[in-house]
C-alpha cells in the first residue's frame, strides 16, 4: 500500500510461532531523490522475550537491553538502497509488543522542491542571500 506525504515507509511483520517469535522489518524509500542521513529506527523488544538474535541486516543493529530495544542503523538510504530488511527472532512475544517502531533521519533535501529565487527590500532592491534547508524529523512512528 502506497501512502503519500512520507519520504519511506516501515512494514514490520511479527510472527510469534509459540516458541519463537520471528520478525520482518522492511523499509522502502519512496521518493527517490530524498537521501535520508543517519537513519535510526528502533524497535521495541517485549520485556522477557530474551535478546533479539538477527540473521539479516542491510546497515547495522544493536541491541540495547536496559531500553528492551533493537536498533536499526544505516548511514544513508537513497536511491542505491531504497530499500531493505532486518530479520530476528525473540522468544515467544505477543506481536503488538513490537510497536510503535520510532525512527530518525535527517536530510539536506526536502520533500518539495521549494527555493528562494531572491531576496528584496522594500525598495523592491535585489539582496544578496543564501539559503539552506534541512529536513529533520520531529516524530515518526510506526503504531
Amino acid at each position: 500500500r502506497r501512502v503519500h506525504g512520507v519520504p519511506f515507509t516501515i512494514n514490520c511483520w511479527p510472527n510469534d510461532g509459540g516458541n519463537s517469535c520471528e520478525v520482518n522489518v522492511e523499509y522502502e524509500l519512496l521518493n527517490t531523490k530524498l537521501e535520508l542521513v543517519d537513519v535510526q529506527i528502533e524497535i521495541p523488544i517485549p520485556q522477557g522475550s530474551g535478546a533479539p538474535v538477527v540473521s539479516e541486516v542491510d546497515g547495522n543493529h544493536q541491541y540495547e537491553s536496559r531500553r528492551n530495544a533493537l536498533f536499526w542503523r544505516l548511514d544513508i538510504i537513497d536511491h542505491t538502497n531504497s530499500s531493505g530488511t532486518l530479520v530476528f527472532n525473540t522468544g515467544p512475544a505477543n506481536p503488538n509488543a513490537f510497536f510503535p517502531i520510532h525512527i530518525s533521519f535527517y536530510s539536506s533535501k526536502t520533500m518539495t522542491d521549494v527555493q528562494v529565487d531572491r531576496v528584496i527590500d522594500r525598495n523592491d532592491s535585489s539582496l544578496k542571500f543564501s539559503t539552506e534547508s534541512t529536513l529533520v524529523v520531529d516524530k515518526y512512528e510506526i503504531v
